[in-house]
């Protein structure tokens, strides 16, 4: 514990929360885009299209014990310096929202309505209504929020709070009634 003022405090940690290039620091393990990155389990990933990907899901999973006996020698760079705490590498170090969700899955689908493949890829007034809609959002946004909504047209500089915002804010209203409904169905279950 922590004595504090001649009183002895009991401290305990829960979890550490940090994004991506931070838990792989902290944790002595390669990134998120090597071929032994996955942090929860041990598949190899392969090179597609320009970045590792992972193909499967079926891998076995990563536990506390087998992190810290190196069981999976390519997963680690060099030993944590957290070792020696009676804490879970794998079990106390939960994924990121930031990345896995906003940087992840909606930069995804943005990216496949707005340039992907012809067959996924939404037609140019499409584009241009959501945009539309998206920029007259910006008088009637907090000022707590870091950043007013952007064009579709600015998409490739958007950062990931403003994807958060896309997702549960304004992605809603912006989409309602310019997708179809299934598709629209489905940006809401995200």
């Amino acid at each position: 514990g922590v004595i504090v003022h001649k009183r002895r405090y009991i401290v305990r940690i829960r979890c550490v929360l940090a994004d991506a290039p931070a838990r792989s620091y902290l944790k002595g393990c390669k990134g998120h885009n090597a071929y032994h990155g996955c942090e929860k389990c041990t598949v190899k990933g392969t090179y597609l299209n320009g970045c590792v990907r992972y193909p499967t899901q079926s891998s076995n999973l990563r536990s506390d014990n087998s992190f810290r006996s190196y069981e999976h020698p390519y997963h680690h760079n060099y030993p944590s310096p957290l070792t020696n705490l009676k804490l879970g590498l794998v079990s106390q170090f939960p994924l990121d929202y930031l990345h896995l969700v906003c940087l992840g899955t909606v930069k995804r689908l943005l990216g496949t309505w707005t340039s992907g493949r012809l067959v996924n890829r939404l037609g140019r007034r499409q584009i241009a209504e959501i945009s539309s809609k998206l920029l007259q959002f910006v008088p009637f946004f907090p000022t707590e929020f870091s950043r007013k909504p952007r064009s579709l047209a600015e998409l490739s500089y958007w950062k990931g709070t403003e994807f958060r915002s896309f997702l549960l804010y304004t992605g809603p209203l912006a989409l309602k009634n310019v997708l179809s409904k299934k598709h629209y169905e489905h940006f809401l279950q995200i």
